[in-house]
């Protein structure tokens, strides 16, 4: 496969899993740290897994094992975020914000990677970014709102995220040149892990084992976060090591078209999971 196809089908995983985990956070659990919790240890199985069956080659320099552990700390902060953001705000306005972080890669990977982009593709990465924020600002979030609406503490929590998002794809990049995807992959898990287990406290705890009463909770959590989220994340992971990572990073993007078109029609009909 190419990256562009390995970056397409984690877009679209993506999508799926933001519908699950919002389905997850507004009406399945107490709160987005009990989420949270979850995601956390359900990095655990992969890191031991991978680990034993595909370990990091001899002689791999340290800096790049740190750097792909330090991705993932990255994202696992950036998530600590964005969940608590899609607790207070739609999936489909949460996303767009989110994915203004091309345009942060795209700028560290020609000062930081050396990376080229022509002003075609330029002017592809910022189609593609605020291409998706259009989607949503046309429509509001209530009944009668025609404008995009966010809080702005949900804003500042999203910027945050995405420059983070940005760093950690940015140095992804850098491990990606010495360390393997199928070894890269559980070394980010161990750092999404590490950033992820702050939320734990005896109170996470206490909701956490309370929410293993709910079968629909559970069967959520097995599918987003043990199944279709690893596997987006061991694509993007491929399509990064293969590709430019300010293209890769731009079709990532394209996640909220997935997340406006999926949340639509599980909002209309006998559906109406999400009631957006």
């Amino acid at each position: 496969m190419s990256w562009i196809a390995f970056a397409l089908a984690a877009t679209f995983l993506i999508g799926v899993g933001s519908i699950l985990e919002k389905l997850l956070i507004s009406r399945y659990l107490p709160g987005s740290k009990t989420f949270l919790g979850w995601l956390a240890l359900s990095m655990i199985p992969h890191c031991i897994i991978f680990a034993f069956v595909f370990p990091v080659p001899d002689g791999t320099p340290f800096i790049r094992i740190i750097a792909m552990v330090g991705t993932g700390a990255c994202w696992g902060m950036s998530g600590n975020l964005m969940y608590r953001a899609l607790q207070r705000s739609e999936a489909s306005r949460v996303w767009p914000v989110l994915n203004v972080s091309p345009i942060y890669v795209a700028i560290m990977a020609v000062f930081l990677l050396g990376e080229i982009l022509t002003g075609l593709q330029w002017g592809a990465i910022i189609l593609a970014v605020f291409g998706t924020i259009l989607i949503s600002i046309s429509f509001g979030s209530g009944e009668n709102s025609k404008r995009f609406q966010i809080d702005k503490p949900v804003l500042g929590m999203l910027i945050i995220a995405s420059l983070l998002m940005a760093v950690g794809q940015v140095i992804a990049k850098y491990g990606l040149e010495e360390v393997p995807p199928l070894s890269g992959f559980w070394l980010m898990r161990i750092g999404m892990f590490a950033s992820m287990s702050l939320n734990f406290s005896p109170t996470v705890f206490r909701n956490m084992v309370t929410s293993l009463k709910s079968p629909k909770a559970m069967w959520l959590v097995g599918v987003a976060e043990l199944l279709i989220f690893p596997a987006a994340i061991l694509m993007l992971t491929f399509a990064t090591d293969l590709g430019p990572v300010s293209l890769v990073s731009t079709l990532n993007a394209t996640v909220p078209i997935w997340v406006f078109v999926l949340s639509t029609i599980f909002s209309i009909g006998r559906w109406n999971l999400l009631n957006e």
